[in-house]
Order: C-alpha cells, then sequence, then structure tokens
C-alpha cells in the first residue's frame, strides 16, 4: 500500500535539514507519494509574523486531509496549528527532534515567560505525536515517549569516548 506523506520542513533550501529532508523526500518516494513542503521566512513585526504563520497553517489544511502520515522536524512548537491538526484528523505524526528542550546553554536553562511557554508547547507536541526519532543514542535521556527510536543521521563519538580523545593534525 502506498503512503501518502507530506514532510514539513522548517528551513530554507538553502539549509542542513532541506538536504536531510529532501533525501527522506527522495528515499520515500520509491514506494509512496511524498510531498515536501519547505516555509518561506515570515517577514514583519512579531504579530504580522504571527498572522502570516496562522494564515500559512490554515492554507496547509487540504495537505494534510490529503496525507495519512506528517513528518516535522524539531522545533515543532511553530507548526502547532498543523501537528494538532494532525492529530485531531489522526494522522500518523513523526518528529525528526534534533533539538532539547528546555533550552539550555552551558548547563543553565534560559528562563522567561515566552521560553517555559513554547517548552511546554513542544512538550505537548512531542506528547501526541505517534514516533519521534532522535540522531542519536545521546538524545533519549532528555526525550520521553512511548515510540522513541534513533536514525543515526550524522556519525558520533559516544561522550564517555571524547574525554581522552586527542586530535592529530597532519601537515
Amino acid at each position: 500500500m502506498r503512503h501518502r506523506v507530506l514532510i514539513i520542513c522548517n528551513s530554507s533550501e538553502t539549509g542542513t535539514f532541506f538536504n536531510l529532508l529532501s533525501k527522506l523526500k527522495s528515499t520515500l518516494s520509491i514506494n509512496n507519494s511524498v510531498e515536501l513542503l519547505v516555509q518561506n521566512d515570515l517577514k514583519g513585526k512579531r504579530i504580522v509574523r504571527l498572522s502570516r504563520l496562522l494564515l500559512r497553517e490554515i492554507g496547509r489544511i487540504p495537505k494534510l486531509l490529503w496525507c495519512d502520515t506528517v513528518v516535522f522536524h524539531s522545533v515543532i512548537w511553530v507548526r502547532f496549528p498543523s501537528l494538532v491538526i494532525s492529530y485531531l484528523l489522526r494522522r500518523r505524526i513523526v518528529v525528526f527532534h534534533w533539538d532539547i528542550y528546555p533550552v539550555t546553554i552551558d548547563k543553565i536553562t534560559l528562563n522567561g515567560p515566552f521560553y517555559k511557554f513554547f517548552d511546554k508547547i513542544e512538550k505537548l507536541m512531542v506528547r501526541i505525536s505517534t514516533r519521534i526519532i532522535v540522531p542519536s543514542e545521546d538524545f533519549l535521556p532528555f526525550v520521553r515517549h512511548r515510540d522513541l527510536r534513533v536514525l543515526p543521521l550524522w556519525p558520533s563519538i559516544p561522550m564517555k569516548q571524547r574525554v581522552n580523545r586527542k586530535v592529530h593534525v597532519d601537515g
């Protein structure tokens, strides 16, 4: 049975995420109908961007009705309307989760009402998703989900091995 897969990319067409999702589309297209939507930057002040975001999300409803699987990537709170509509339509929701929330820099959690609000939305979106895919085992302690999978997207060295690693430069 051919699936209808909608991939929603938060990146520009020159970004790394777009390249990854384009390869995913190529691979999935062998046996499925796949469409990749690329998001354009929303220009303007905060309220203008928010209204444009909502209009874009509402305009996406026909695509969500067409597909049976929707693929998102983090950050997913910016796709809140599409993800909730997908959930209500009982679509399979797959999220590539390659960012850790709540946002931390040097082990310090960023505070403030906006960060806390978006972190809560992100956690809710993860919870209602069908499957979460993380890029390495290093992410496993940070993400909880009933269907959590590891799909190595880039080579990594386990944290234990990094401490004693020596770098040699030839030349």
